[in-house]
């Protein structure tokens, strides 16, 4: 006899995630105040698994292609946990939060173009200011183009291959990556549960609700 192999429902997912929470708070883990990866790592954690119950609420909710969207999130968790954790672990994870300034720097920059008179009264921090400086890019924190290739495909300091060389993520950044990003983005794929048959009344969301995940991958 054959053994079907199922995928595991929203309730079932809940569960683990309740399971790896309890755990976490059991450890009753005071973070290193003086290490930065103490203000990145455990933050990401519980934040892929917040995502992780929404991507749950919205399967239940009927909005599978809003779940799936959302699951892109966490690939971008995973990816920069991997790129922090794999080496150079305080130089990166100080980084990764100085990011913050230049965000701010853009919201000023945004301000003075669109907001002029609400942006003539804003005070301007110069160690923001200072530290923006070290970003080229407003929607890149690393410093390296191609950020999420690169975040994925580093070769792991721990984890080796059969040849000895550190391994790669590259299969969740060429696969889901890339597919998960079809529902983030207004693609033909992300519209695809909201059209409808020829010569048929058109209904909002007329699809959706009949539409399961699996099925949206199937139609991907």
């Amino acid at each position: 006899m054959a053994l079907i192999m199922r995928n595991p429902g929203t309730k079932q997912i809940i569960k683990r995630i309740r399971k790896l929470e309890r755990h976490l708070n059991k450890l009753k883990m005071v973070p290193a105040t003086r290490r930065r990866r103490s203000f990145v790592i455990l933050p990401l954690v519980s934040k892929a698994l917040t995502v992780s119950r929404a991507i749950c609420a919205l399967v239940d909710a009927g909005f599978p292609a809003e779940a799936f969207a959302t699951s892109r999130t966490l690939l971008e968790i995973l990816f920069s946990l991997r790129y922090i954790t794999n080496k150079f672990t305080e130089e990166r994870a100080e980084k990764y939060l100085k990011y913050q300034a230049r965000v701010n720097f853009e919201w000023m920059n945004i301000a003075k173009k669109h907001l002029p008179k609400i942006a003539s009264k804003m005070r301007v921090d110069p160690q923001t200011v200072k530290i923006a400086g070290e970003f080229e890019s407003r929607g890149n924190w690393t410093g390296v183009r191609a950020q999420t290739w690169v975040m994925a495909t580093e070769e792991d300091t721990f984890e080796l291959d059969a040849y000895g060389k550190g391994k790669k993520d590259d299969f969740d950044y060429d696969g889901y990556y890339f597919w998960t990003s079809q529902y983030v983005h207004a693609t033909v794929a992300g519209i695809y549960g909201h059209t409808i048959k020829r010569g048929e009344v058109f209904k909002v969301r007329a699809e959706t609700k009949k539409k399961t995940i699996a099925q949206l991958m199937r139609c991907s």
